[in-house]
């Protein structure tokens, strides 16, 4: 049975209904009437961070006065070669393929077996085998070595018959199996006296390379650990006139430290000296810093 509209409105009239109808469910807001809105007393304020910018870029300020003073050093110092490794743009040099682990295995043995004075190899290896010099001039070296199916990228044999195992990488997540290579390559060199075991890390892999000796017991103790930062700053010491490497050694040298530092390091290029600080970003900065010291 539908309901009569019209017979609705009538009978509201006639029972006195003809005030306003409010529903039942209509919320009442009155109590809001007289709210007034709280003064804010706790303003928020950039004054605090302002002054910890402030801070910071004091500290920068004198981190890039100090780089700029060495980075000027360093163009006067490799003026024959063009400046500091950082005055040219590198990351076009087409000689050396980035994405092959290869290439930069093959420069680095290059430099080493090509080093008249071994200060390269000094740099990198004297600390954990604490032989000088003149035992690291002229190695052999075997390149991509294979025996009993596990590849060493490179084993440096030295005149003093001893040899280095080193495991190159520049991004390949696979470390875990540098420990049974090394194994591999002592059974497979048995004729030299000493040997030591080398992994070269980019070094946003060392937590990775951590996490591996986690799993591989022994590893850590038996391979000895270094980053592309230590490359470059060992080739910035080798790289000076005075050192005594060939002309032609030096130049290939100083275009590696520029590839190494430009596209492993991340550290930026620019021509001027003084403008060279600025243009670093903080992770830039940071790296260029310990490099120079």
């Amino acid at each position: 049975m539908g309901v009569n509209i019209d017979e609705t409105i009538l009978m509201l009239v006639d029972t006195g209904a003809s005030r306003r109808y409010t529903p039942s469910n209509v919320r009442d807001w009155s109590a809001f009437d007289d709210f007034t809105r709280p003064v804010e007393t706790n303003l928020m304020s950039w004054v605090g961070v302002n002054e910890w910018a402030a801070a910071i870029e004091k500290h920068l300020g004198v981190e890039r006065d100090w780089l700029g003073q060495r980075r000027a050093q360093s163009d006067e110092l490799l003026a024959d070669l063009g400046g500091d490794p950082t005055a040219s743009d590198w990351t076009s040099f087409l000689p050396l393929r980035r994405d092959r682990e290869e290439d930069w295995s093959d420069w680095l043995a290059q430099l080493l077996m090509e080093s008249n004075t071994g200060q390269l190899a000094v740099a990198l290896f004297g600390s954990f085998e604490g032989r000088g010099p003149e035992s690291y001039v002229r190695p052999d070296i075997h390149r991509e070595v294979l025996h009993e199916g596990y590849r060493a990228d490179l084993v440096i044999q030295w005149p003093d018959s001893s040899y280095t195992h080193v495991e190159v990488k520049v991004g390949d997540p696979n470390l875990g199996k540098t420990f049974e290579t090394a194994h591999k390559m002592q059974r497979r060199f048995t004729s030299l006296a000493r040997r030591s075991d080398v992994v070269l890390l980019l070094p946003t892999q060392e937590d990775a390379w951590s996490a591996a000796c986690g799993v591989q017991p022994g590893m850590h103790d038996r391979v000895h650990c270094l980053s592309w930062h230590h490359v470059a700053k060992a080739l910035r010491r080798a790289l000076p006139l005075d050192v005594g490497e060939s002309t032609r050694w030096r130049v290939w040298a100083h275009a590696f430290c520029g590839a190494i530092e430009q596209d492993l390091l991340q550290v930026s290029s620019c021509t001027a000296a003084a403008q060279w600080p600025r243009s670093l970003s903080l992770h830039g900065l940071r790296v260029a810093v310990a490099l120079f010291r």
